[in-house]
């Protein structure tokens, strides 16, 4: 392309030439050579002006040029790249001032350093580096690394903060990621779904169902709900059964020597209700014993089942 644009220009030049040598005999011998002075004056800035535009397309078709370690693929051997710098104005509230912040990006692809495999495969990675040269961003083309394709955000503030930020800035706006593979109908989507009385967010199992819904406030609702059924969650931790199925099951380990299931009081050390390692069910603790509280199955009146001296007893409970 760079000697395409030489060419022409070259070929302007010498047609300018030959036209003030032809218009010679039938002009004035004046006016001959103040047209010549002219095509002159302007064959200098053309010149200028190709000189200019080869110059930019060199500049923008060249590039630093990183080279692969010794042994890998050659059709990664050499890949270009570049810098660039952002700057952004904002005001220091401390200082009462106006400042710029600028920050540079390389753009850095390059190959691993690990040798190929005997068929020629190998791992390259393309980096986006900041001002210090640390990588933040990193596509991993992996033929060795079980043929992946991944992407990578990493950080290395001291003391700071990295975050990704997803943003939907409209109040009456849905915000969320899909994940869908191969031809299937249904995706899934980690959203927060448009419900203008409260913040929530949801798996959803797209349009099937809702599997998870988390309200402000901490509220978890699981189940198989209808698409676009958000709760409320009535507790918090709450399944609501849509299906005729278990509906909650704690498995133990086939060694299990703890408690498998415990609910204790607020001080955290009350035990209510435990169930042992080998599937017993304790009401209470030693220190601090508990009843049972039982419904008559004629009149429905609440008696307290306890144990004293050895003894069952039975006492009527008003309050139920």
């Amino acid at each position: 392309m760079l000697d395409s644009v030489w060419i022409f220009g070259v070929a302007l030049v010498i047609g300018s030439v030959l036209l003030a040598t032809f218009a010679a005999p039938v002009a004035h011998a004046a006016d001959v050579e103040s047209q010549i002075d002219a095509l002159r004056a302007a064959v200098d800035r053309l010149e200028r002006e190709l000189a200019e535009i080869k110059s930019r397309l060199q500049e923008a078709t060249s590039g630093d040029r990183t080279v692969a370690p010794t042994g890998v693929a050659d059709a990664a051997s050499t890949k270009p790249s570049h810098s660039v710098v952002f700057e952004a104005s904002t005001w220091d509230e401390d200082k009462q001032e106006a400042r710029t912040i600028t920050s540079t990006m390389r753009f850095q692809p390059i190959v691993s350093a690990r040798s190929p495999s005997a068929d020629g495969r190998s791992d390259s990675y393309f980096y986006i580096e900041d001002a210090s040269g640390y990588p933040w961003f990193r596509l991993l083309d992996g033929e060795l690394t079980n043929n992946a394709k991944e992407a990578y955000f990493a950080s290395n503030i001291p003391n700071g903060t990295f975050l990704l930020n997803v943003v939907n800035e409209a109040e009456d706006g849905e915000l969320g990621i899909r994940f869908f593979k191969g031809s299937h109908p249904n995706q899934w989507l980690l959203m927060i779904p448009r419900d203008r009385d409260e913040y929530k967010f949801t798996i959803i199992r797209d349009a099937l169902f809702d599997a998870f819904v988390l309200d402000e406030d901490g509220r978890l609702l699981l189940g198989r709900l209808p698409p676009n059924v958000y709760g409320p969650a009535l507790a918090r931790f709450h399944v609501k059964g849509e299906v005729d199925e278990v509906q909650v099951r704690i498995e133990a380990n086939d060694e299990q020597t703890t408690d498998i299931f415990r609910v204790v009081g607020g001080d955290g050390t009350s035990e209510y209700l435990t169930v042992t390692a080998t599937g017993g069910v304790r009401i209470g603790q030693k220190d601090r014993p508990q009843g049972l509280v039982l419904h008559d199955t004629a009149d429905g009146r609440a008696y307290e089942l306890t144990v004293s001296n050895g003894e069952l007893n039975v006492t009527p409970i008003a309050s139920e």
